[in-house]
């Protein structure tokens, strides 16, 4: 029996571990989107109770309900009839909670506020698990600077040999990015982590004259600040919360295929972690494909998709929108879902990166001194000139390439005193000083990982008390 009928990769039973982790599918995917729901829906029963506006025995009805208590085809049925699944949902509640209770559920609210609420629920939970990975990651981006940081090796223009770096340059070329996208994590986190309540368009007139109070005790309750007015026709913050994925798609994509390019054959350079059956053809058994990078890659062009998606949302009529509002359902969650399965790859991809200072020396040596043309020639600019000096310069290249003789060669032969211009090691200029400043910041960071950072468990334990409250 085929498991699923699932029509997105995401969502696939057997494509979906490509693309996300289970950890992100439980918090982004319908289950926890319906618990959320629910988890709305009491707390803000419970606001309402303080200040009396619903019997305070609603609140816990409504945590006894659970996603299992809902029947999934009928509210499936009532959201094709109105476009939106809040109505059948409190058409539910109103019948499952005891004593007529249910007819206070959903007080004065509108199906927006509830869904974007959940939305936000949802995407708050995903950041952390982001941002715990992104942290790992910046972990085996600094444990692979210090076994191999001083390897000296090719610094690739336009994949042309342009001039000697060390491995560690390019690391710290990989961790930059990482470094300021958790500072735009810290930056975006208050503006997204903000409750919906305005009823109908925003004036909370359903509740007045304690509207105000309740979205503000509805915050506290659910963990998130209040705004200072309602939000339902400007999206930017969940547009924000997209393009810092896409961001950070993007900047593992660009990892992902500088060990690509690394991993030829005939570079050698790089290698994914291997294991049995990892990366293997069905056809060539002497390749390993790697796939852990193919995953950056792909996560970096399906995020710059779902950013357009979020914009197109953005551009909403009036006080509630027609039809765009809708865009965010394909365009949120599969970004985080996305960005958060390439952060994990890229974690254990570099954790178990395997680094060829022999290859790397090797292919140093395969110009025979060419990579060290504009070492030689900014040492004879001062006393031939710039330009004189490259042309001099350019006409040793040509003399080597037809004559197959070694350039450095060619060099020693103009003069002695130049053999140490064509020393790799000797032209690296402010490599070292660059990379130590980036690798420096991402070892303080590191600290996050004891002193603040969520791991595993504790997220783990956190949604199970999540979920006891929804019950």
């Amino acid at each position: 029996m085929i498991p699923s009928t699932a029509l997105s990769a995401l969502d696939s039973a057997v494509l979906g571990g490509l693309h996300t982790t289970d950890e992100l599918r439980a918090i982004l995917g319908e289950r926890g989107l319906l618990a959320r729901y629910l988890q709305v829906e009491a707390e803000l029963a419970a606001a309402q109770a303080d200040l009396d506006m619903v019997p305070a025995e609603v609140a816990p009805a409504l945590r006894a309900v659970t996603p299992d208590d809902l029947d999934i085809a009928r509210l499936a049925s009532r959201t094709n009839a109105a476009g939106y699944p809040i109505v059948g949902l409190v058409e539910q509640l109103a019948a499952i909670l005891p004593d007529g209770l249910g007819q206070y559920a959903h007080w004065g609210a509108t199906t927006q506020d509830i869904m974007d609420t959940a939305v936000v629920l949802q995407v708050v939970a995903a950041l952390d698990v982001i941002e715990r990975d992104l942290l790992h990651t910046l972990a085996a981006l600094t444990s692979l600077d210090t076994q191999h940081g001083g390897a000296v090796m090719v610094g690739r223009s336009q994949l042309q040999q342009a001039l000697p770096i060390t491995f560690g340059y390019r690391v710290a070329c990989w961790t930059a990015p990482l470094l300021r996208h958790l500072d735009r994590l810290a930056e975006l986190r208050p503006r997204v982590a903000v409750v919906q309540l305005g009823g109908a368009v925003g004036s909370l007139a359903s509740m007045a004259p304690h509207g105000l109070d309740v979205r503000r005790e509805l915050a506290r309750r659910l963990g998130l600040a209040a705004p200072s007015i309602s939000w339902h026709a400007t999206r930017d913050c969940l547009v924000e919360v997209v393009a810092w994925a896409a961001q950070v798609a993007a900047s593992l994509g660009k990892i992902g295929l500088d060990i690509v390019v690394g991993s030829q054959t005939e570079l050698a350079e790089l290698s994914e972690p291997s294991a049995p059956g990892r990366g293997v053809s069905s056809t060539m058994p002497q390749k390993r494909n790697p796939i852990g990078s193919q995953q950056l890659i792909r996560a970096a062009r399906l995020t710059r998709t779902y950013l357009d998606l979020a914009l197109d949302g953005a551009v909403a009529d009036c006080e509630r929108a027609t039809a765009v509002w809708s865009l965010e359902w394909h365009s949120v969650a599969p970004a985080l879902a996305v960005c958060g399965g390439a952060v994990r790859a890229a974690a254990d991809v570099l954790a178990g990166l395997h680094v060829d200072a022999a290859a790397m020396a090797a292919n140093l040596d395969r110009t025979h001194g060419m990579l060290m043309a504009e070492s030689v020639m900014m040492r004879l600019a001062p006393e031939l000139g710039r330009q004189a000096a490259h042309d001099q310069l350019e006409t040793l290249v040509t003399a080597s390439l037809e004559s197959g003789e070694s350039f450095a060669t060619l060099v020693a032969r103009r003069d002695p005193k130049l053999a140490d211009a064509v020393t790799p090691a000797a032209y690296l200029g402010h490599v070292k000083e660059q990379t130590a400043a980036v690798m420096e910041a991402a070892a303080r960071r590191r600290t996050d990982i004891d002193a603040g950072q969520r791991d595993m468990t504790s997220i783990a334990a956190a949604e199970l008390v999540s979920r006891g409250s929804m019950r």
